[in-house]
Order: structure tokens, then C-alpha cells, then sequence
């Protein structure tokens, strides 16, 4: 299961992307600064399908 939902992963890049920073993005969400980066990034490249829960298929 995944740590943090796909909902909770859009709040924290909405609210990055409507001016706030990096630092100030973490500290508002009680998350690290660089998972924040790491989601802004995979957003922007990959679009809504970068911030996803990947799933498996093992058998």
C-alpha cells in the first residue's frame, strides 16, 4: 500500500504551484522537501500518470 495517497500527492503540488516553495510546500505538509520535488517533477514531465501508485504484477 502506498505511503501517501494520489489525492494528498495533488494538495502538495497544487499548493507548490500556486507560488509557495519547495521548504515552505514540506513544512506546510509535514513532508520532506525533497519528496516534494521529487512529485513536482514527476507531475510536470509525466503529468497526473508520474504521481500514481505504480502496481505489480506478480504472480
Amino acid at each position: 500500500m502506498a505511503k501517501y495517497s494520489f489525492d494528498f500527492k495533488l494538495q502538495v503540488i497544487q499548493f507548490y504551484l500556486d507560488n509557495h516553495g519547495y521548504q515552505a510546500t514540506a513544512r506546510y505538509f509535514n513532508v520532506e522537501c525533497t519528496t516534494v520535488r521529487k512529485w513536482v517533477k514527476a507531475y510536470q514531465y509525466h503529468g497526473a500518470e508520474g504521481i500514481k501508485p505504480r502496481t505489480s504484477k506478480l504472480n
